[in-house]
């Protein structure tokens, strides 16, 4: 009986991992560049999601509130173009570790409470362009590459 105590309380502690040990946001490193590549400093950008607009200049590093979603970035300054990202979520590692360790409950959790999302920690925003970052190409202390949604796939070899 004690074991089955034991084990029933373990999963219960455990089923929340993303929950528990992840923060309510994802920190994105934002800088922005010109179309040739050339650092653009004290741009002013604004971050929306979820209908909150939030102000800062670049570079700089943002918190983003996880959930399902995408978040988008707008950055201006003067004498150039206007460059935006989109910031497209995934569901992260420690969610699926939830599945397994404790089932479906710490999923739903994490779920609910929109830990369960990351986006990309790393981005540079290209003035005079709009580029989707997804979570899916981040590689840990890289920059995420950003996608024109509007160029046509490579051709296939």
């Amino acid at each position: 009986m004690k074991l089955l105590c034991s084990v029933a309380l373990l999963s219960l502690v455990m089923s929340g991992c993303a929950s528990v040990t992840t923060s309510s946001d994802t920190k994105v490193k934002v800088e922005t560049v010109s179309l040739d590549g050339q650092p653009v400093e004290g741009a002013d950008c604004s971050l929306q999601r979820a209908g909150v607009a939030t102000p800062f200049k670049s570079p700089n590093t943002v918190p983003v509130p996880k959930a399902a979603g995408d978040a988008g970035i707008e950055c201006k300054k003067t004498g150039l173009p206007d460059g935006k990202a989109i910031l497209i979520s995934r569901v992260g590692a420690a969610t699926f570790g939830n599945i397994l360790i404790g089932g479906g409950v710490g999923a739903i959790v994490d779920q609910a409470t929109g830990k369960a999302y990351n986006f990309p920690e790393w981005i540079q925003v290209v003035m005079g362009k709009t580029l989707t970052f997804d979570r899916a190409d981040h590689k840990s202390g890289e920059m995420t590459p950003g996608k024109d949604p509007l160029s046509p796939p490579p051709a296939a070899k």
